[in-house]
């Protein structure tokens, strides 16, 4: 069976910044997986371009064995962005049942999943409430509940538990597990090492666009400690590098024991086996340091302090993964252009509108005139006094003789009569 996700040396850029840098990684089906890494590292971008939202500008996504992103498998897919995608206006039980039925799933259908799925994750008394009545963490719980409502094989979730209280974070872990134990993939990014340690069955850590492990949480610690044990070793001194072995476990001789008994990478020896030591708390905690670093300390000593910096390039903004860089730069850009468009078209407008004005009723005075008319009568219908600016100026050419009615229902009347009769109907 073909794996669900591969990612072969994708590569991705933004405004001069590299997001993603040759990634490569496998989601294997029925798994946990996580896409961990700081901030900025390229987690959301490399979804995105899974999902096909984003072309990756080198190499290539598989799915479910086929090249092409989500868009060719969408039923087959869920997919839980980092922001909010639901329509706040709608009330719970319709934008739920409205998703799925975007997806495939029949309207009864989906109003039976979606009530059994609120009163599952506590939502059931707000199901008629409109989502913007909701707080940030039950939005996030209903947004992924739209995300698994036609049961998709495959559950792509970008920071799932952001805006959680831990209660609901559990409800959330649980729920994933139960979804992970009906065969279906998962694959979930977060910079959360607690979330990832208990959820995943494979991870896999980026940083700068960049994949630096990929493997089981037991193959991860077992490279962390290797490392480690390599890095003490070179500050040892010969007597000690010459006890290493091949394989890089060594032991050091009766002689230094006592003086290598405070190294931190150095546990003190076992005691024996006893029923008097086997449930003591110092049994305990000795056999916890064999356990090897948490996925934290694994995590911090992998990524380094420069992920606290975002990388930039000179000439280009810095943003999250380099394409919040683009929609400011395209926002002040169309903000600018408009804001030009509109004084432009306010110079235009106050112009030629007088112009244009003048113009018909020039137009209209020309007619008269070939007509032989010589005595206009305007009727002014507002109290502005409009109408004896006009026939002053009327007046005015010598060629007129303008005057003003103010407008009565008898002069209404004589107007509508004058018009029908002369069958005038303004085409």
């Amino acid at each position: 069976m073909a794996e669900p996700v591969i990612v072969d040396r994708v590569t991705k850029h933004f405004a001069g910044h590299t997001a993603v840098d040759s990634l490569s990684l496998g989601v294997s089906s029925g798994i946990i997986y996580g896409l961990l890494g700081p901030n900025g590292a390229g987690k959301t971008t490399t979804l995105r371009m899974i999902m096909d939202i984003y072309e990756p500008d080198g190499g290539e996504v598989r799915l479910f064995g086929q090249v092409g992103g989500g868009r060719a498998n969408s039923a087959r897919i869920g997919y839980l962005p980092e922001e909010r995608g639901l329509y706040p206006k709608m009330r719970v039980l319709d934008v739920l049942v409205f998703l799925a039925e975007a997806k495939g799933v029949a309207r009864r259908t989906a109003r039976t999943r979606a009530l059994e799925w609120l009163d599952r994750l506590g939502l059931a008394d707000w199901r008629l409430r409109k989502v913007s009545d909701l707080s940030k963490g039950m939005q996030q719980k209903v947004q992924f509940i739209s995300t698994v409502l036609h049961d998709p094989e495959l559950v792509i979730l970008d920071e799932p538990f952001s805006g959680l209280d831990p209660v609901n974070s559990q409800v959330l872990r649980d729920t994933v597990i139960d979804y992970r134990r009906q065969g279906k993939t998962v694959l979930f990014s977060t910079h959360i090492m607690e979330h990832a340690e208990k959820l995943c069955d494979r991870l896999c850590i980026i940083a700068r666009g960049k994949k630096l492990i990929d493997g089981t949480l037991a193959e991860v610690k077992k490279h962390a400690r290797r490392q480690a044990c390599h890095r003490r070793v070179r500050r040892q001194s010969g007597e000690t590098r010459r006890r290493y072995s091949r394989t890089g476990a060594w032991w050091p001789s009766s002689r230094t024991l006592a003086s290598r008994r405070s190294s931190s990478w150095l546990p003190a020896p076992m005691p024996r086996r006893s029923s008097r030591h086997s449930s003591s708390p110092a049994r305990a905690s000795h056999a916890s340091s064999w356990r090897g670093p948490s996925l934290h300390k694994i995590f911090v000593d992998l990524v380094g302090p420069e992920a606290a910096t975002a990388a930039a390039v000179p000439g280009a903004e810095s943003a999250r993964g380099g394409e919040r860089s683009c929609i400011r730069s395209g926002r002040s850009f169309a903000a600018s252009s408009s804001n030009a468009v509109r004084t432009k078209w306010f110079w235009v407008s106050a112009i030629l509108g007088p112009v244009l004005f003048a113009g018909i009723i020039v137009f209209q005075i020309m007619q008269s005139v070939g007509g032989a008319v010589r005595d206009i009568a305007i009727v002014d219908t507002g109290s502005l006094g409009y109408g004896a600016q006009i026939a002053e100026a009327l007046g005015a050419s010598r060629t007129l003789r303008a005057s003003t009615v103010t407008l009565s229902p008898g002069v209404l009347d004589s107007l509508t009569a004058l018009v029908e009769s002369k069958h005038i109907t303004g085409s």
